[in-house]
């Protein structure tokens, strides 16, 4: 399992703590819908670090509070 795996696992179920609802797409991607209605596409596995750190801009600016990690 790479690391892109287990982070997306993570960042999944801290927005489902914060009332997010994440599901599958047909295209293998994941569908999150903030408890405010915003809606963000994106991967279900990422292919590279920067994919990952784009989507977690996608999803903070829609709503999710997520903690800065510090490099």
């Amino acid at each position: 399992m790479g690391k892109q795996a287990k982070d997306m696992r993570e960042l999944k179920a801290l927005a489902e703590s914060q009332g997010w609802k994440v599901t599958p797409t047909g295209g293998g991607h994941l569908k999150w819908v903030s408890p405010q209605g915003a809606i963000v596409f994106g991967p279900s596995t990422p292919s590279d670090w920067r994919s990952m750190k784009n989507h977690v801009g996608y999803l903070r600016r829609a709503g999710l509070r997520v903690a800065h990690k510090r490099a």
